[in-house]
């Protein structure tokens, strides 16, 4: 548990876009993150690893309360042997895992109206004027 700042935090390519067009609306790349972690964990659907290949940001910008869930999930899954803590990189290679399935949540239950036509997962920005109050409703009804 000593919250490394030299890990590359990486997530699922097709999301990369949709982490900076989330940025107004969520702040820095950690926070989103975060919000893809939460939904992920608090929807119960199990998640798969996959190959994540795009690095997002740096370990150190995570907070400590970010650091926190992490930890905790992480010694859940190890079926509470602490010494799974001591491997920051496995703490949050495990939850990269959640977060790439939280943005899959989010895109479907929330982003979806918003998002350009195409394949790239991207944000209309015309269309998202509501999407600040969108945010702030979805999180707590999704979350709580």
């Amino acid at each position: 548990m000593n919250q490394s700042n030299t890990i590359r935090v990486r997530v699922n390519p097709k999301y990369a876009q949709l982490y900076e067009d989330l940025k107004p609306y969520c702040g820095e790349a950690h926070a989103v993150f975060f919000l893809g972690f939460c939904l992920a964990l608090s929807s119960g659907v199990p998640v798969e690893a996959e190959n994540r290949l795009a690095d997002k940001f740096w370990s150190g910008t995570i907070k400590p309360d970010e650091w926190t869930c992490y930890y905790a999930l992480a010694a859940q899954q190890a079926d509470y042997d602490f010494t799974s803590l001591s491997d920051d990189q496995a703490v949050i290679r495990l939850a990269e895992r959640y977060a790439d399935k939280g943005m899959e949540i989010l895109i479907e239950e929330l982003l979806r109206g918003y998002l350009l036509p195409g394949d790239e997962l991207r944000l209309d920005s015309r269309a998202s004027a509501e999407l600040p109050w969108e945010l702030l409703k979805f999180v707590p009804d999704r979350l709580i």
